[in-house]
Parts: C-alpha cells; structure tokens; sequence
C-alpha cells in the first residue's frame, strides 16, 4: 500500500520490522563491507521479544530494538548499550543528506532481504510519522489497535483503502465499546495484507540490556524518528494502549504521543522506500530510438 508523509509525497513500508545478528557480513553505502547480517522480520507482527535483553558484539542471535543511529556508520554499532545517548549518531538536528544521512539504518546498510543495497530504504522523519498518523485524508479512520498472532500492535490502512469485507464486518462489531483490540485471525489478516494493509507491532522498548516488558492489557511500543535534538536525544512515535472506564463501559483507547528520548534507549524500527515514478509505456506504433 501508498502511504501519504506529506503532500504529494508517498512511501511504502517494509515488509516487518528492521532486525540485526553480528552473524554474516553486509554492503555499506561507502563501499566498505561491515560484519553483521540485517533483515525485515519474516512477518508483519514478529518482534524478539527479551532476546534483546542478549544484546552485545559476541550475540548471534536476533535483535530488533535499537539506540538511535546505530547503522554501524562511524563506530555507531547496532549493539551499543552505553546510557551515553551523545555518542548516538551525529550531535545537532540530523540531516538526510550528506554524511548525516549515513547514520540511518536503510541508508547506509545493504538489507538481505530487502533488495539486499545500500541506500533502498530510510527512516521517516518525525513530520512524516506525524503526517501518516494525524494529517492525511481520513487519518483517524485509517489506524487501530489489532492483535496479530498472539502480539498487540497498530493497524495502518494505505491512502487508497478498497477495504476486504472483513474489517468492515470486525468494526461494526466492536462500534460503541472494544473491550479487547480486535484480534484478526491469520487467513483474514492475509487479506487485507494483500490489499496493502501495515501492522506495526508494540514491542515496548530495551533500557540498556534490559527489556521493559510492557505486559498485557495494557500495550506499548515506540518507533524512531530520523530527528534528533540536542546532543543526546532524538524523537520517536510512542504508542500506548490501555483499557479504560468511560460513561461505564470499558472501552481500549489508542494514544499516539511524540516523545524526546534519550538516544541510547532501544526502540523498534520500520523502514520505508519512497514512492517511484514509473516511465510512461511507449505505445506499440511508436519508433523506438
């Protein structure tokens, strides 16, 4: 799906959230070769869960909440876990050009499974996540709180939403109180993966090598922003969900708030791929040269 950031400007999402292992070796931007291996997740609503709590240079495993700038640019690694958010990325306000623009995880780092070259993907800037969420066409009635697989997260419905009958179906049930978010079961969600649908999973976030795990009911995860301010903070999208009592019926509330972070806190990342043109299609009678 087309995902409106600003006027006139669209992108698409990855297909799950940014993971990392020191195991293997990738391309960078700068035509050097780092160690590590990063991926998308293999599903919209995997998350690592406390295997973060793992982090270091000699894990193997899986991560997936990282400080802010950790491309492994300028000594910034994915496994960084020092409290000092100053050593994160550049100081000042970042900037998407130049030797900055190194310092996000997509530009800077070939994806295995994401085209596998430097520079195909980016992070959205704190405006942009702002746009999607509150200041596009019919914005508030393109997100919800969902459950996928046993894990909470947000539904995101692209710009032009030819929705399958099944999420019509789930919200006149839920019209008036939603004790629970709605819980899509596999086959249905497909669909509306197929017509373009993003889950964005809540997975809270990692201070230092301890996971905060944010237990059921109530849900929480942050994303980062590519914009950072001051010398130690950045700001990212927190999602909060939470069952609450009004006019005597319990009914669970989304809450979207941008929040200044510390740079060294680990948080969730979801890249994007800005919209292409395609070239116009040459018509059969027409002389190719």
């Amino acid at each position: 799906g087309l995902f409106s950031v600003a006027p006139g400007k669209k992108v698409r999402f990855s297909q799950g959230n940014l993971q990392y292992t020191t195991v293997g070796s990738h391309a960078c931007a700068d035509g050097t070769t780092k160690a590590g291996t990063w991926r998308f997740a293999a599903h919209q609503y995997d998350i690592v869960f406390n295997g973060n709590d793992n982090i270091s240079s000699n894990y193997t495993g899986w991560i997936d909440l990282f400080g802010w700038g950790t491309s492994g640019y300028n000594k910034c690694y994915p496994y960084l876990t020092t409290t000092d958010g100053s050593i994160y990325g550049p100081s000042g306000a970042y900037n998407l050009t130049g030797d900055s623009a190194n310092y996000d995880w997509g530009v800077y780092n070939a994806i295995s499974n994401g085209g596998n070259v430097a520079g195909k993907w980016r992070t959205l800037t704190k405006d942009e996540w702002e746009y999607l969420l509150k200041g596009r066409d019919n914005a508030s009635s393109k997100i919800e709180l969902a459950m996928l697989n046993g894990t909470p997260g947000v539904v995101l419905l692209p710009d032009s939403w030819a929705p399958p009958s099944v999420i019509d179906r789930y919200r006149e049930d839920r019209a008036g109180s939603a004790v629970l978010p709605v819980e899509y079961p596999s086959n249905e969600w497909c669909m509306m993966e197929n017509a373009g649908a993003v889950f964005l999973p809540l997975a809270s976030f990692r201070d230092g090598t301890t996971y905060n795990a944010r237990l059921f009911p109530d849900v929480y995860g942050r994303y980062w922003s590519s914009v950072s301010t001051g010398s130690s903070n950045a700001h990212s999208l927190d999602f909060s969900g939470k069952l609450r009592l009004s006019s005597g019926t319990f009914r669970y509330d989304l809450n979207i708030v941008t929040s200044n972070v510390n740079r060294s806190t680990g948080q969730s990342v979801r890249l994007v791929c800005d919209e292409v043109a395609l070239p116009d299609l040459v018509s059969p009678d027409e002389e190719i040269r």
